[in-house]
């Protein structure tokens, strides 16, 4: 994971996991933690597959997909994630293929704009 200063770039690197044979066990806490630390204003993920074939897998797409929810939650936004193959030639990048995407949220600033109806201690209804 690269942590990156507001004008791209980067601040340091950081070795969030090491892999098996054909998985990486890794969550958004412990990505974020670095990056909390670093006072990063951007992130960029990036991975490996020793099989050379830099096509997401389903877990690659939902670590992207909590990583960007996260991210834009604490406002360090996810600039890409980067699949890289075995020869380093080839790669797979989010950004590039449109999958990647940080919309802008906006906030309410005023309590009248709240949504009461939902509430997280009784499922999300009130």
């Amino acid at each position: 994971m690269f942590n990156l200063k507001s004008n791209g770039v980067p601040i340091n690197c950081t070795f969030t996991s090491m892999g098996t044979l054909n998985a990486s066990i890794t969550c958004p806490r412990e990505l974020l933690k670095a990056s909390i630390l670093s006072n990063s204003a951007g992130i960029i993920l990036v991975h490996n597959h020793p099989s050379g074939d830099t096509s997401p897998s389903k877990d690659d797409i939902r670590l992207t997909d909590r990583m960007q929810q996260a991210c834009e939650l604490i406002g360090i936004p996810l600039t890409d994630h980067i699949i890289v193959g075995t020869d380093n030639r080839q790669y797979f990048s989010f950004r590039e293929k449109g999958e990647l995407k940080n919309p802008f949220q906006v906030f309410a600033t005023d309590v009248a704009a709240l949504n009461w109806n939902q509430v997280a201690e009784r499922g999300g209804k009130r």
